[in-house]
């Protein structure tokens, strides 16, 4: 996946709609990729028949090897600029044996979402990925 497409720091909007993240949908915000870091993943947008609803989310990430100290987080927005996007929960920092993590985030009431890896400290690649 690309990472996130608008301009780091500012309100750009992007040029073309993210795709968008039903009940039930799981989307791939990084595969398989080494991403510099601070980086963004691609954003998703979080449809909803009731935007009051509260929405949950959880985020997998999958380390190909031992990431060393990293830390990752699910930041959320209600405009598609990279300054509106804003951590949700804890950030995620630890892994199982098999070089996994998970977190779920519950009262969602965003409409953007995407995943943030802001430091990794072993050169391995990141699967991420955001189910509703």
């Amino acid at each position: 996946m690309p990472n996130y497409p608008n301009a780091a720091g500012t309100s750009t909007l992007p040029a073309i709609p993210p795709l968008s993240l039903f009940p039930g949908d799981l989307a791939v915000a990084f595969s398989a990729e080494q991403p510099a870091v601070p980086q963004a993943s691609v954003e998703f947008a979080l449809a909803s028949k009731d935007q009051n609803y509260p929405q949950s989310l959880s985020v997998e990430l999958q380390f190909s090897g031992a990431p060393g100290a990293f830390s990752a987080s699910l930041q959320t927005a209600d405009t598609d600029g990279d300054i509106f996007y804003q951590n949700e929960g804890a950030v995620i920092s630890a892994v199982s044996a098999n070089n996994i993590a998970r977190a779920e985030f519950s009262s969602i009431k965003a409409k953007f979402a995407r995943v943030m890896l802001t430091t990794r400290t072993n050169a391995v690649t990141l699967t991420a990925r955001i189910s509703r």
